[in-house]
C-alpha cells in the first residue's frame, strides 16, 4: 500500500459490481420531471374540459327549458287569440243575423203595406 492519501472521486462511480447505468442520469431525471409536469397539466386540462362540457350541458338544458316555456306561452297566447277571434266572429254573425232578420221583417211589412195599400186604393176607386 502506498502512503499517499486516498481521495474520493468528484463523480460517484459504481462500486461493488454495480452497473454503470444504475446511477441517476440528470437528463433522464429532467425528462421525467418534465413528463410529470406535462401529465399534470394534461390532467388539469381534461378536468377543465369535463367541467366546461358539464356547464355547457347545463346551459343547453336551461336554454331548452326556457325556449320550451316560451313556446308553450306563445301557444297559449295564440289559443287565447283564436278564442277571442271566434267569439268576435260569432258576435258579428249574430248581430248580422239580427240586422238581416230586422231588414227582412221590415221589407215584409213594407211589402204587405204596399199590397194592402194598393188593394185599398183599388177598392176605393171602385166606389
Amino acid at each position: 500500500m502506498s502512503d499517499l492519501p486516498r481521495f474520493e472521486p468528484l463523480m460517484p462511480t459504481p462500486r461493488d459490481g454495480a452497473r454503470a447505468d444504475a446511477w441517476p442520469d440528470p437528463a433522464q431525471e429532467e425528462f421525467e420531471a418534465e413528463r410529470a409536469r406535462l401529465e399534470a397539466a394534461i390532467a388539469v386540462a381534461r378536468a377543465r374540459t369535463a367541467a366546461a362540457h358539464d356547464a355547457l350541458r347545463s346551459r343547453e338544458s336551461s336554454v331548452k327549458s326556457t325556449l320550451r316555456a316560451d313556446v308553450l306561452a306563445a301557444q297559449d297566447a295564440v289559443a287565447a287569440m283564436e278564442r277571442e277571434h271566434d267569439r268576435r266572429v260569432a258576435e258579428v254573425r249574430s248581430t248580422a243575423r239580427l240586422d238581416a232578420d230586422a231588414l227582412i221583417a221590415a221589407a215584409h211589412s213594407e211589402a204587405e203595406a204596399l199590397l194592402l195599400g194598393s188593394s185599398a186604393i183599388g177598392e176605393g176607386s171602385k166606389c
